[in-house]
C-alpha cells in the first residue's frame, strides 16, 4: 500500500469501531447460543459507551455495522449491572432487547425456567412489530394471488 494512502486517524477510528462491534456481536452470540434469538437482526441492543465513544459511534450507523435491527446508544454510567462486557474492551457494555428482555425475564420466572420454557417464552416475547407487518403484507399478497387465480379472466388461472 502506498504511504500516501495511510491515514492513522482513520485507521484508529475504525479499529475502535471494530472493538465496539465486537462487544455487540459477543452479546448477540450468547443470546443465539441460548436460543433466545435466532439471528442478529432479531436483536435490538443498547450499547453503553463513554462520551468519547458516543461521539465516535454517532459518525456511523452502529445498527448497520453490528448487523442488528436497531441499536440504541446510552451512557456507560447507566449500564445495567448484568450488561454484557468484554474485559479487553474498556468502557463498553451491551444489553440486548432492553424493552423485551424484562418481559422475557418475567415470562421465564413465571414458567419456572428451563430450556423448554426459554424457547416457548422467547419466541413471542421477542417478536417485533416489523415481523408482524411483514406477515400481514405476505397475507395480503397471498389473498390477492388467490383472488386472481379464482377469477375466470385471470392469466394465472
Amino acid at each position: 500500500m502506498p504511504k500516501g494512502w495511510r491515514d492513522g486517524v482513520l485507521g484508529a477510528k475504525w479499529q475502535r469501531l471494530r472493538e465496539l462491534r465486537r462487544v455487540v456481536t459477543g452479546a448477540i452470540e450468547l443470546a443465539r447460543a441460548g436460543k433466545v434469538i435466532g439471528a442478529s437482526l432479531q436483536a435490538a441492543p443498547t450499547l453503553y459507551l463513554g462520551a468519547e465513544d458516543q461521539a465516535l459511534a454517532a459518525t456511523v450507523d452502529m445498527a448497520e455495522l453490528s448487523i442488528t435491527s436497531d441499536l440504541t446508544i446510552g451512557a456507560i454510567e447507566a449500564a445495567p449491572s448484568d450488561a454484557f462486557r468484554i474485559e479487553e474492551v474498556k468502557g463498553v457494555a451491551v444489553f440486548l432487547c432492553q424493552g423485551r428482555a424484562s418481559a422475557l425475564r418475567a415470562l421465564l420466572a413465571h414458567a419456572g425456567g428451563g430450556r423448554k420454557a426459554i424457547r416457548s417464552a422467547a419466541v413471542p416475547a421477542l417478536r417485533s412489530g416489523a415481523a408482524s407487518r411483514r406477515g400481514a403484507a405476505m397475507s395480503a399478497r397471498r389473498r390477492s394471488i388467490l383472488i386472481a387465480r379464482s377469477s375466470p379472466s385471470s392469466p394465472l388461472s
